[in-house]
């Protein structure tokens, strides 16, 4: 997560969130800006109840931000594409 400081003086920014979108409008709503990277997310918003938080890239910038990428990698002798071997289905890995 990018923002674990619990005394940074803006609260709610520091709990792991449902989304990328969850985030952004958490940054917006303290007036703050936040870079795209690495956060983690808590889809079903229960804690660690029934599926444990983890982590995503979230896209700030492209189309007003917001956007969450997930990625799942298995070995390529398992038979997986890459990134640009899946562009068709993935679209831009830009």
């Amino acid at each position: 997560m990018q923002n674990d400081t619990d005394n940074d003086g803006i609260g709610d920014l520091c709990d792991t969130l449902e989304s990328c979108k969850a985030i952004l409008d958490a940054y917006r709503i303290e007036q703050q800006t936040v870079d795209s990277g690495t956060f983690t997310i808590d889809p079903d918003g229960d804690g660690e109840d029934t599926r444990d938080p983890f982590e995503v890239y979230c896209d700030m910038e492209t189309d007003g931000g917001g956007w969450t990428r997930i990625d799942h990698a298995i070995a390529r002798s398992l038979g997986t594409l890459s990134w640009h071997d899946g562009r068709p289905n993935y679209g831009s890995s830009s």
